[in-house]
């Protein structure tokens, strides 16, 4: 597979100049990061991106999809979101599509029943879905910004951990990201005996599902040979 990129990308890529440059998927995925970085030529890039399987999201489209696909108020979930200004494209400096995007997903949330809103009892916590039958799920949200996504990644994790303030088995935490093998990289660090200790879970999401990433799926600590017993 190959994407047709425009001029905008040779001079970073050290391609020779031409009306058009073909780039293999193996190649696109060698620089992606770099790629990201660009605010220039952005829109080519994500069609690209999102075919070879990169799917990055900012934070609140990653709240609308995980509540849309798990946690939809039609399904009994009374679901409170914290939205701040950050995530709305106010203030700072932000890619130009965001301010929209944010719009268009806050709307979305609204017209399902969405408070947006500091949860009375969890506060600023990012998601909160709270379902007569299922519990109580305390979640924190990251997506695409500034930050590298090792630091969003150990963010996230700290402010779930403030979280956890009840023992109760029918309260859940988690932190989720979008979709996307560099996220998934960055949540795998976390050891499954963690994850087992805090009750604590990672959703993957996508416009299309929602990967759910518990003990039992986490990378396991690999076994020293001077550690075995004697």
């Amino acid at each position: 597979m190959v994407g047709i990129v425009g001029p905008i990308f040779h001079a970073q890529l050290g391609l020779q100049p031409g009306p058009n440059w073909l780039i293999s998927e193996n190649f696109w995925r060698k620089h992606a990061t770099l790629l990201d970085d660009w605010s220039s030529g952005f829109p080519v890039y994500c069609r690209f991106k999102s075919q070879f399987g990169f799917r990055d999201m900012y934070q609140l489209q990653v709240k609308r999809w995980l509540i849309a696909l798990r946690f939809h108020p039609r399904d009994g979930w009374k679901v409170t979101v914290d939205i701040d200004a950050m995530e709305r494209g106010n203030g700072g400096q932000h890619p130009p599509e965001k301010k929209a995007i944010a719009a268009e997903c806050e709307a979305w949330l609204r017209e399902q029943g969405v408070k947006i809103v500091a949860h009375p009892l969890y506060g600023r916590a990012d998601l909160v879905a709270e379902h007569d039958q299922h519990g109580t799920y305390v979640i924190e949200v990251e997506g695409k910004s500034s930050r590298q996504r090792e630091q969003a990644m150990y963010s996230a994790v700290g402010q779930i951990v403030l979280s956890m303030g009840s023992p109760a088995p029918a309260i859940r935490y988690a932190v989720a990201v979008p979709d996307d093998d560099r996220w998934e990289k960055q949540l795998k660090k976390i050891p499954a005996r963690v994850l087992s200790l805090l009750n604590l879970e990672l959703f993957l999401v996508s416009e299309s599902s929602v990967r759910s990433i518990g003990a039992e799926q986490a990378v396991q600590p690999e076994r020293r040979e001077d550690a075995a017993p004697g």
